[in-house]
């Protein structure tokens, strides 16, 4: 790579397009997961709903903190 003029970044090193890109497929997969195409509206119906961090992290095959970010990003009002 170093011959053609790519540089080859250090162990660890992400880049804001990486972290998107994964960020990106970790929603597609979980969206897969519970049949919807629409993860974030599936989130909010069901945490309005009376569903759990922890409930909806197992659903979507991940941590209850995953959800809550998602959640608190994505969304104007979290109080449940």
């Amino acid at each position: 790579m170093t011959n053609a003029g790519i540089s080859i970044r250090p162990i660890g090193l992400n880049i804001p397009e990486g972290r998107q890109s994964r960020a990106a497929q970790a929603d597609t997969v979980a969206a897969a997961r519970v049949g919807t195409d629409d993860l974030l509206r599936w989130l909010r119906q069901r945490w309005s709903s009376g569903a759990s961090l922890t409930e909806l992290g197992k659903a979507v095959g991940h941590s209850a903190h995953w959800v809550r970010w998602r959640l608190e990003r994505y969304t104007e009002d979290t109080s449940h």
